[in-house]
């Protein structure tokens, strides 16, 4: 969902869900070291929301901002921010 709310704001957000079936996975270091399989089997709900903004005295920056939260078999949250000047 995306939502235009004046010329140099935009809004975003949305909702996920994921399940992770079996987590079989296998690794080894220099076929040497094992490396454990990843315990993550189960369900997660994921909400996202992010913005844009572009200032409207310099149309050549750009703003974003996202971040994304996890509950369920995995927990926590994370973010990105980016600026970026077009010559």
């Amino acid at each position: 969902m995306q939502h235009q709310y004046n010329n140099s704001v935009s809004l975003r957000g949305g909702l996920g869900y994921e399940y992770e079936f079996d987590s079989k996975a296998k690794a080894t270091t220099y076929d040497i070291y094992q490396i454990k399989a990843p315990r993550v089997k189960g369900s997660t709900g994921i909400v996202s929301l992010g913005t844009t903004i572009k200032p409207i005295t310099n149309q050549k920056l750009t703003l974003d901002i996202d971040t994304n939260g996890y509950l369920g078999k995995r927990k926590g949250f994370g973010g990105s921010l980016k600026v970026q000047y077009a010559f």
